[in-house]
């Protein structure tokens, strides 16, 4: 971001106000300048092509986990991640807090639904599009994994049951290319 390319659009934006609707060109800038700002923060995000997440449990007292899968790195096989959790997932755990989560990104996480009885964990995959924008599945399910059956997904990705077999599955999908951002509505992103 160019400070100066910046002061200058608002400087001509608020002369343009001024002359339109009257006034002095002072009284517009500060409206003005925040749009500007506004702008070019946002074309700096679209060409990064990245979202800020917060890692953090949604109840504090249940146990939770979150792992950040680059793009270069090797995805798990879903069976793996059948047979051991999230051990399976190679990336270490992520900490608490902001990340930045970049095109080609996975973030999973992990939580227990409830932190007096077991009775299971909820999974989560998100990441980011080409087109920048962010897409969430909550515990994927049969219909997920019968799609991407149907999309000709490899047998070798079909076998693993459970939750996080299914958000790894899902991974694997959308570095495959088996299915657009249109598509998206059909497996509840969002």
């Amino acid at each position: 971001m160019d400070t100066k390319a910046i002061m200058t659009k608002a400087w001509i934006a608020a002369r343009k106000a001024a002359a339109r609707f009257g006034g002095r060109a002072s009284e517009y800038l500060r409206e003005t300048l925040r749009n500007a700002w506004k702008a070019a923060r946002a074309a700096v995000e679209k060409a990064m092509k990245s979202i800020s997440v917060k890692i953090r449990p949604c109840d504090k007292k249940c146990r939770y986990w979150a792992k950040i899968i680059p793009a270069n790195a090797a995805l798990p096989l879903p069976s793996d991640a059948a047979e051991k959790g999230a051990h399976a997932i190679a990336q270490n755990y992520a900490r608490l807090g902001l990340e930045e989560l970049l095109e080609g990104e996975f973030l999973i996480e992990g939580e227990e639904v409830s932190s007096r009885r077991q009775r299971g964990w909820d999974y989560w995959v998100s990441w980011v599009h080409a087109d920048g924008r962010k897409a969430s599945f909550i515990n994927p399910d049969a219909q997920v994994k019968a799609a991407l059956k149907a999309a000709g997904m490899a047998p070798e990705l079909l076998k693993g049951a459970g939750h996080l077999a299914a958000c790894i599955r899902l991974a694997h999908a959308v570095r495959l290319g088996l299915f657009t951002p249109a598509e998206d509505n059909l497996f509840d992103a969002e």
